[in-house]
């Protein structure tokens, strides 16, 4: 998998890893949406970089599927192993969301939503012992539907869309 692939797709868990820990109030809904996605026995995700890489993951409960620009493989953790490694491997403990708020109403594959945006202040990556990416602070869109579950997320040349029903495996 590309380094930058790789990079985007543990940004996009580590802001669902990691929401479970934010301290500021302005940001709990964003919170309470993430938390909830974690709790989903089955999601289909895809994430498109602004370079044009595209990965796909489903997780049905504890076998997690991945497939970028090829062949659909399993990969050996589920999701919520995958969004723990994220959470540490961005230093979960340390990232700091806060200045949430409400942008409005926006339809995301024709599911009705409500758009947060949201500041977050992370510490340097290190993958395989070495700086991957310096600290930062960067900023994101998480748009949640009225059943509470985030159905898409925007942050640094990375989107992520995500689908709750209906989801089956993509090879035996």
């Amino acid at each position: 998998m590309k380094t930058r692939a790789f990079l985007g797709l543990f940004t996009a868990f580590t802001v669902s890893a990691t929401l479970a820990h934010a301290s500021d109030p302005s940001c709990h809904a964003i919170e309470a949406a993430a938390a909830k996605a974690l709790q989903q026995r089955a999601f289909h995700s895809i994430t498109e970089l602004e370079d044009g890489t595209r990965l796909e993951l489903i997780a049905i409960g504890e076998t997690t599927y991945m497939n970028q620009g090829g062949d659909w493989m399993k990969i050996p953790a589920n999701a919520g192993k995958l969004g723990q490694a994220a959470a540490t491997a961005f230093g979960a403990g340390e990232t700091q969301f806060h200045d949430c708020r409400k942008l409005g109403s926006e339809s995301i594959a024709g599911m009705a939503t409500t758009a947060w945006a949201y500041s977050m202040d992370a510490p340097e990556i290190k993958l395989f012992g070495k700086a991957a990416r310096a600290a930062m602070t960067t900023s994101g869109t998480y748009y949640i539907g009225a059943d509470g579950l985030p159905y898409a997320h925007v942050v640094e040349g990375t989107r992520q869309h995500w689908k709750y029903t209906g989801v089956s495996a993509p090879i035996p």
